[in-house]
């Protein structure tokens, strides 16, 4: 477990242990895409909790994610969830 530490933190620990986020990472069965997807649902909950406007919520995810549109973060806060 301390290798994951030190190289990688596990972004799926709510759902799975490290050592079976290290297996499915190494074994490349892991939708890089998907998991970026639930972080930034679970971050926008968060927000949300913290009592933020939606606008301004996504304005911190646009902020956190530069390499995404407007567009794309909204459709992904509001898709199904994961």
């Amino acid at each position: 477990m301390n290798e994951l530490k030190q190289k990688d933190s596990n972004p799926l620990a709510d759902i799975i242990n490290d050592e079976i986020y290290i297996t499915l990472k190494n074994e490349g069965l892991l939708d890089r895409k998907a998991i970026r997807d639930y972080q930034i649902q679970i971050r926008f909950k968060e927000l949300k909790l913290a009592q933020l406007q939606t606008i301004d919520a996504i304005k911190i995810l646009f902020i956190e994610y530069p390499d995404l549109d407007f567009a794309t973060i909204n459709k992904i806060i509001y898709q199904k969830e994961i």
